[in-house]
């Protein structure tokens, strides 16, 4: 297992673009192939929660930066996905292992646990200064046609002091231009009732009624740059035009899938102020640059199909354009 320690990209962008570039170019120069061994890799890095770090992803989604009193204690840090420099560096050279190509895979899903034990009182917060550890691995590679495949991999976040268990995070994505024997077997395959509500993802329509809280968000040329200098990722394949254009054949650039889910979390700590338990989300169709987009939110009266306790409060989401083409859709659960 390959160790790191990462310094994000909004600490030192020079040095961090140094490996993050190095990074991609070793994964462009892989020739792509199907992995299907049952051992895959995995990859460790350490990061400190710095105060910069809360600050500029703060300043980014227009939060208030948490404040520190005369007891070195710090306010309530919004939920923001702060360890992405460090998990970026990880899924590159994770992809590299396995021989997948940066340009050739899609962000589809996102599921985010956090370990907060409600019940017993013992909440694992975010500490600023804290070094966190984050323990990235392939979790599994199920084929979905001769020439694609869902790649998944799943990122443990602990406190390095402790070692107690922070969250964990499972990530999907599309990869295509793969040439699959169909006799293949693969040891780390999901079942197919994992697989089916991620197909069709494109043509999927709006389907939530009377949200309880609407927003309105323009999303400004340059954003996506502007997010991956705090990030880390960049996503150099779709966050210009001209990549986009002559990379994924898509009409202009569009933002990262973490910088979608950031605008969630920014509604979540400024609007409804409650103490995330769960989050997952569903990417349909690319946001594009130099448009409004529309998240709609509301009460989910369905709890069959979660899993949390009945002192659990869920919620649904839905983002769309102004012609109503549904981008993405999720759900998140808080304590009550």
């Amino acid at each position: 297992m390959k160790k790191t320690s990462v310094t994000p990209a909004n600490e030192n962008l020079p040095l961090y673009l140094f490996y993050y570039s190095k990074g991609i170019l070793k994964n462009l120069l892989t020739k792509q192939k199907l992995y299907t061994g049952a051992n895959p890799p995995s990859v460790k890095a350490d990061i400190t929660l710095t105060p910069k770090i809360v600050a500029d992803w703060c300043n980014l989604f227009e939060l208030s930066v948490p404040v520190q009193n005369s007891q070195h204690q710090h306010s309530s840090i919004p939920h923001l996905p702060y360890f992405s420099s460090a998990i970026t560096l990880s899924f590159i050279d994770l992809l590299t292992s396995i021989n997948i190509n940066f340009n050739n895979l899609l962000f589809t899903k996102w599921v985010v646990k956090i370990n907060n034990n409600h019940h017993q009182g013992q909440t694992e917060n975010l500490i600023i200064g804290q070094k966190y550890t984050l323990h990235t691995e392939i979790s599994s590679i199920s084929i979905i046609s001769a020439h694609s495949i869902f790649v998944g991999t799943k990122t443990n976040v602990t406190n390095s002091s402790n070692h107690h268990l922070i969250s964990t995070s499972n990530n999907y994505f599309k990869v295509t231009k793969m040439n699959i024997n169909k006799n293949t077997i693969m040891p780390l395959t999901l079942t197919e009732d994992k697989l089916q509500p991620m197909r069709g993802l494109s043509k999927r329509r709006p389907q939530l009624k009377d949200p309880f809280l609407s927003k309105k968000i323009f999303i400004p040329v340059g954003f996506p740059l502007k997010f991956g200098r705090v990030s880390g990722d960049f996503s150099i394949n779709h966050t210009t035009n001209f990549t986009a254009k002559y990379l994924l054949k898509f009409p202009k650039a569009f933002i990262q899938g973490i910088c979608t889910s950031s605008y969630i979390f920014k509604i979540i700590a400024s609007d409804l102020n409650i103490d995330l338990h769960d989050f997952e989300m569903t990417f349909c169709n690319p946001i594009f640059v130099d448009q409004y987009i529309n998240i709609n939110i509301n009460i989910n009266s369905d709890n069959s199909n979660r899993n949390n306790s009945n002192d659990n409060k869920n919620y649904l989401y839905e983002i769309t354009d102004e012609n109503n083409l549904l981008l993405a859709f999720g759900s998140f659960g808080s304590f009550r």
